[in-house]
């Protein structure tokens, strides 16, 4: 059964927008924002329950004063992955997009009562499936598109069923183009091994071994020991449960590099990557 999820990102104490390289002094509906579909790290939180989400969705809301206070439908994303920190916060990353006009949610239908379900949006990382809201949000976003990944991974190994809702895209005149016929989709999920994860960054340390990215030295200490880890032979083509060794089958990366090893199929080697980077820098 799909289930989804919301996490608020509070703009006025953070100080900034969850999207890079925006200018916080702009409005949020004077914004355009890249909406492609792309595997990235999404969120930080410090709720366990995320260990429960993976597979399922997640709705971020962005909350701002401009002259009172606006909350925003600002990302769609399927929860896929999750790393712990030092400093015991979870980043939470799959594929998603960030809406190109984020949707003002103010004056919707049940937004006031929503808002008070989620503890005017105090009780951070939460399943929001008892409240009739989540079908509000869900009419603005897409599933369809975000389903083909295959590299989920979770605490357990299985076969997860999705259905996916249906839509309907209005063109010119009184053509229809449809999409989103419900369909099943399979996913294999494969365990990862937190205590081999341990002694590949004991090993080699919490920088990026490809670009030497440190994420504590960019972020501070909320990112202490964030750092994820590749497996240089990837779970889905062993298919099968296998002893890891942690310096030999994994490496530390960062999540840029991360999701460019995994543009290509196979995936990229260590060298291939570095030998990019490289060329890039010429």
């Amino acid at each position: 059964m799909t289930s989804y999820y919301i996490q608020y990102h509070n703009a006025d104490r953070i100080g900034s927008y969850p999207t890079e390289n925006l200018d916080f002094d702009m409005e949020i509906d004077l914004l355009t924002l890249d909406n492609s579909v792309k595997y990235d790290s999404w969120i930080y939180t410090k709720k366990k329950v995320v260990e429960n989400a993976v597979g399922q969705y997640c709705f971020l809301i962005v909350g701002k004063t401009e002259k009172i206070k606006k909350y925003y439908l600002w990302t769609f994303f399927k929860v896929e992955d999750y790393e712990i920190n030092g400093s015991g916060y979870y980043s939470v990353y799959g594929h998603g997009y960030d809406f190109e006009h984020p949707i003002l949610l103010n004056e919707l239908p049940n937004f006031n009562d929503f808002k008070h379900f989620c503890g005017n949006f105090g009780l951070g990382f939460q399943n929001i499936d008892n409240h009739i809201f989540y079908k509000t949000l869900l009419s603005f976003s897409s599933e369809t598109h975000l389903s083909t990944s295959s590299n989920l991974t979770s605490s357990e190994t299985g076969n997860r069923i999705e259905y996916l809702p249906t839509e309907t895209a209005q063109f010119d005149g009184d053509e229809f183009l449809k999409e989103g016929k419900v369909v099943q989709v399979l996913v294999n999920r494969y365990e990862r091994n937190q205590k081999a994860r341990q002694e590949c960054i004991r090993h080699y340390g919490d920088k990026c071994f490809i670009c030497g990215f440190d994420f504590t030295t960019t972020y501070g200490d909320i990112a202490k020991g964030f750092i994820h880890v590749h497996h240089l032979t990837q779970l889905s083509d062993i298919n099968q449960e296998y002893h890891v060794d942690p310096i030999n089958d994994l490496i530390p990366v960062c999540a840029n590099c991360h999701s460019v090893i995994h543009l290509t199929k196979p995936a990229m080697t260590i060298d291939e990557l570095k030998e990019l980077l490289k060329k890039s820098s010429r």
